[in-house]
C-alpha cells in the first residue's frame, strides 16, 4: 500500500470513528470522570488527535478498541496531572511555618532527611508491583478504583498492596 492509500484509509478509518462513536465517547468519559477539569469534550477530542498523529490506526485490527482504550488512559493522565497541578499550588502557597508556629530548625531538617532517605530505600526495597500502586494512590492521589483500572488488577489488590507498603514504612520509620 502507497503512502497515498494509507492516508486516505487512516484518515477515512478516523472519519467513520469520529461520526460514530464521538458523542458516546464523550458520554462514557462524562460518566467515569466527570464534567472535567478537562472536559470530556476536550479528552475525546484530543484522543482523536493523538490517534491521527500516531498512525496506530494503520496498524490495528479494532481501531474502536483502541480509540476507548486511548481516550480513558488519556483521562486518567490528564486528572493525575490536574491533581499534581493542584498539589503543587497549595505546597506553593503555604508559608515557612504550619498553624501551631512549627519552623524549620537545623535538627527538623536533618530529622527529615533521615526519614526521607528511610522511605526511599524501602520503597526501592518494595516489589515492583506493590510500589507502584502505593505511588499511585499516596502520592498522585489516585483513588482505589482508579489505580485498579490502570494497573487492570481488582480492588482488593489494591488495598492489599497499599496497607503491605504502608506497614513496610511504618516500621521502618519506627525502627529510625
Amino acid at each position: 500500500m502507497n503512502a497515498d492509500a494509507a492516508l486516505d484509509r487512516r484518515s477515512g478509518v478516523l472519519e467513520r470513528l469520529y461520526n460514530e462513536h464521538f458523542d458516546r465517547l464523550v458520554a462514557f468519559l462524562q460518566a467515569t470522570f466527570g464534567s472535567g477539569p478537562p472536559p470530556p469534550e476536550d479528552i475525546a477530542q484530543q484522543t482523536f488527535e493523538k490517534l491521527w498523529r500516531s498512525g496506530a490506526l494503520d496498524r490495528v485490527d479494532y481501531p474502536r478498541a483502541l480509540l476507548w482504550r486511548a481516550a480513558r488512559n488519556l483521562a486518567l493522565s490528564e486528572r493525575q496531572s490536574e491533581r499534581a497541578r493542584d498539589r503543587r499550588e497549595q505546597l506553593a502557597a503555604q508559608p515557612d511555618s504550619d498553624d501551631r508556629g512549627y519552623h524549620s530548625t537545623p535538627d527538623r531538617v536533618i530529622g527529615a532527611r533521615q526519614s526521607l532517605s528511610t522511605v526511599m530505600k524501602v520503597l526501592h526495597a518494595m516489589p515492583d508491583r506493590r510500589r507502584e500502586v502505593f505511588l499511585l494512590v499516596r502520592v498522585d492521589g489516585l483513588s482505589h478504583t482508579e489505580v485498579a483500572a490502570r494497573l487492570e488488577i481488582s480492588r482488593p489488590a489494591v488495598s492489599k498492596h497499599v496497607a503491605l507498603a504502608l506497614a513496610q514504612l511504618t516500621e521502618a520509620l519506627d525502627d529510625e
